[in-house]
């Protein structure tokens, strides 16, 4: 019986509250708007509506209007940097120097492997392009693996055939083959055409850099510390050996690692280069 009037409570209350227009109780719910109720479906169909509208009106990027360039193969070639930068025993070894006196001394470091870096992030903004098949840098580091054996098998080559020569001059630079370190064959490697590395993998063309400065500083009196980079890229067909894009750049900020600056650096400067080469109005 308790449970009846606790139930028979409740719809009396349901009904004082949809007598007084507080509550309502319809299947389909209403507002009223203008002294005239309306349904809220009415209302969200007007709402759709109007969005529609608004995204059928709006802008579409300059890129989007322009034809697709015609689609090619691109190989993406590590970036050179200083030779000095590399340690003749530890290539990869990162450098740290001090500059300065006073407030204006600093820790300075170099990475040599930042060239490596700087063309693996240019290839990952490239991908986005549709119509650049872009080789695999794997494979294009596989191919330049294979590329330093035959260097160093025909450096080794001609220092035997230079040891049995009776001339001093030759022994003498027999001797300094022998004494060649991994920054040597290095050197080497980096000195093989582009073009003819883009021919022997089939590409159309090939992507190339130069760093001529990235580095790290620290100031060691007020522990403020950023980054720098300068460098150029230039776009290569393979066909002509003409370069059809080019660009040198500097990059500079506050509370930076040179790893960081240099993804924003190849975004910046592949930016450049859509607008300037493939997306020309």
């Amino acid at each position: 019986m308790a449970v009846a009037a606790a139930r028979r409570e409740r719809l009396g209350r349901a009904a004082i509250l949809r007598d007084s227009g507080r509550f309502d109780v319809s299947k389909k719910a209403r507002v009223t708007v203008g002294g005239k109720r309306v349904a809220v479906a009415a209302i969200w169909t007007v709402a759709l509506a109007a969005m529609m509208i608004g995204c059928a009106g709006a802008p579409v990027s300059p890129q989007s209007r322009l034809p697709t360039p015609p689609s090619f193969r691109l190989a993406v070639l590590d970036f050179s940097i200083p030779p000095e930068w590399r340690d003749p025993l530890a290539p990869d070894k990162i450098n740290k120097e001090m500059k300065g006196w006073w407030f204006g001394a600093r820790d300075i470091w170099h990475n040599p492997g930042m060239g490596r870096m700087a063309a693996d992030l240019f290839a990952h903004e490239i991908n986005n392009l549709s119509f650049i098949h872009l080789i695999s840098r794997t494979d294009i580091k596989y191919y330049m693996a294979g590329k330093r054996d035959l260097i160093r098998r025909k450096f080794d080559e001609r220092r035997r055939a230079l040891e049995e020569s009776p001339n001093a001059k030759d022994r003498e630079e027999a001797l300094r083959i022998q004494n060649m370190t991994e920054a040597d064959y290095d050197r080497n490697l980096e000195a093989l055409p582009p073009l003819e590395i883009g021919r022997e993998l089939k590409a159309d063309r090939v992507l190339v850099g130069r760093i001529y400065d990235i580095y790290m500083a620290h100031n060691r009196t007020i522990h403020w510390y950023w980054s720098s980079v300068d460098l150029e890229v230039g776009l290569m067909d393979v066909d002509s050996g003409k370069v059809v894009w080019f660009r040198r750049a500097q990059f500079t900020k506050n509370f930076s690692s040179t790893s960081f600056l240099l993804e924003i650096a190849a975004h910046e400067m592949f930016e450049m280069m859509k607008r300037e080469h493939f997306y020309q109005p």
